[in-house]
């Protein structure tokens, strides 16, 4: 529930891992977008301009899981741009609908991040609607922001409702450009809560 405490209040989502130790070396800023999935009911996302500055971006046909996590283990920071899908069977929870693998798969599901090494530590921010939703079990949490921790990340961005796409490079833009000034993730996510006027953004939430 991201409607719980006030928006200006720094908070996170506190894991059961071990925070890894970030590895020294150059940051690589990446950024997926543009993925095309094969499935007539996912236009393709209208391109949005951008004042961030990324090493490394990922579009289009490439944007495929393989290719995806590839670049998600040796990252700092990663913003993917994508359609994420929340079902509603008891087995499953959020997905993110990226281009398809040469077998055809497109669907970067939890359990797939979950058996990933992300080794730099990055932080993950879910440019993707419903990318926060769990699944329902009542004594294991089951969602993409847990299974990315797990992986490895540092800390993850999500949001359980559905992201209008005009409005959301800018939102994502003030986060990247508060962390990359040096303001914490929660206390950089708090202050875009507290003065945006976008509702989605309001339930922005930050898992560690």
């Amino acid at each position: 529930r991201a409607d719980l405490l006030p928006p200006e209040l720094p908070w996170v989502f506190a894991g059961d891992t071990a925070a890894a130790p970030r590895p020294a070396g150059p940051p690589q800023a990446i950024e997926v977008v543009d993925a095309r999935p094969p499935d007539p009911n996912l236009p393709p996302l209208p391109p949005a301009a951008t004042t961030a500055k990324f090493d490394v971006s990922i579009s289009a046909q490439a944007a495929t899981p393989k290719r995806v996590l590839a670049a998600l283990a040796g990252a700092t920071y990663a913003e993917l741009h994508v359609h994420g899908i929340a079902t509603s069977s008891s087995g499953d929870t959020a997905y993110l609908a990226l281009s398809p693998d040469p077998d055809g798969g497109f669907a970067l599901r939890a359990d797939t991040v979950r058996a990933t090494k992300l080794t730099r530590a990055p932080l993950v921010v879910l440019a993707a609607c419903r990318a926060a939703a769990v699944a329902p079990y009542l004594r294991t949490r089951w969602s993409l922001p847990d299974a990315f921790i797990a992986a490895g990340a540092s800390a993850v961005i999500a949001v359980d409702v559905a992201i209008p796409d005009a409005s959301a490079r800018g939102v994502f833009d003030d986060i990247h450009r508060r962390i990359d000034a040096g303001e914490s993730v929660a206390a950089a996510v708090a202050a875009v809560r507290a003065k945006t006027d976008a509702a989605w953004a309001k339930r922005l939430m930050v898992f560690r």
